[in-house]
């Protein structure tokens, strides 16, 4: 999966080349979730939830982080 060594390189290429795609943002919101960057996957959920409301998976993640907090 991503999480593994280089998956951070390909989500930051992904977010170079279409700064807005919101699968990439969540895919770096999951690394950082991962390493227990909290507040970091936190900055990047909060903004792409704005964008996308209705988006299940950051909405869960979201959560789960604040439950974590």
């Amino acid at each position: 999966g991503l999480a593994g060594e280089g998956g951070e390189g390909i989500v930051e290429a992904a977010l170079l080349l279409v700064p807005a795609d919101v699968d990439a943002r969540f895919n770096q919101a999951m690394l950082h979730r991962k390493r227990g960057e909290l507040e970091q996957a936190s900055k990047i959920l909060k903004p792409l939830l704005e964008d996308h409301p209705s988006h299940t998976k950051a909405l869960l993640l979201l959560a789960r982080i604040r439950y974590l907090e």
